[in-house]
């Protein structure tokens, strides 16, 4: 129980968020240059 509710207020681990960024920032690049 008490992990579940760690679960919840801490979707991400901490370790994913760097690759969480990177993804987003390709994202947005490649929306910006058209696709």
């Amino acid at each position: 129980m008490l992990q579940q509710r760690w679960l919840d207020a801490n979707p991400l681990p901490a370790a994913e968020w760097p690759s969480l960024r990177q993804r987003e920032s390709e994202a947005a690049t490649k929306v910006l240059k058209g696709g």
